[in-house]
C-alpha cells in the first residue's frame, strides 16, 4: 500500500489530540493564529504557565512529516484566503502570494520563525 492510498483510508492511524507550538512571546503568535480563525481561550493546568488553546479540525488526508532537522512547518487549510488576507494585513503580518493555477496558496512565519502554509478550502462547484 502506497502511503497515499494508506492516508487516505485512515486505517490503523492514531488521531492528532493536540500539539504545542512553543513561542517567546504567547500573545504575539496567539494574535497571528488567531488570524487563520482560530479562536483562543486562556489556560492554565495547576501553577503551570498561562498559555492559550483552541480546538482544531484535521484534513481528511492530514499528515505529519518527518524531515531532516529543520524547522517546524506547519500547513493549515483555512475557510477563505481572502478574509485570512485582510485579517494578516490589519494584524500587520506579512505574507507571500504561492497560487498556481491549480490551487490558492500564502506563506507567511509565525512570530517564532515558523514557516506557516495556508491552502484554501475546497468548496463544491454547483
Amino acid at each position: 500500500m502506497t502511503m497515499s492510498e494508506f492516508a487516505r483510508s485512515g486505517e490503523g492511524l492514531p488521531q492528532l489530540d493536540f500539539f504545542t507550538i512553543p513561542s517567546d512571546d504567547v500573545m504575539a503568535t496567539q494574535t497571528f493564529y488567531s488570524c487563520l480563525g482560530f479562536q483562543f481561550a486562556e489556560e492554565r493546568h495547576g501553577k503551570g504557565p498561562l498559555h492559550f488553546s483552541t480546538p482544531i479540525r484535521t484534513a481528511p488526508q492530514a499528515v505529519t512529516e518527518i524531515y531532516p532537522r529543520r524547522t517546524m512547518t506547519l500547513g493549515f487549510i483555512v475557510p477563505s484566503l481572502d478574509e485570512t488576507i485582510i485579517k494578516f494585513q490589519q494584524a500587520g503580518v506579512t505574507f507571500e502570494d504561492k497560487s498556481t493555477n491549480i490551487e490558492r496558496i500564502i506563506t507567511s512565519v509565525d512570530p517564532d520563525g515558523r514557516k506557516v502554509i495556508l491552502r484554501e478550502e475546497e468548496t463544491e462547484k454547483e
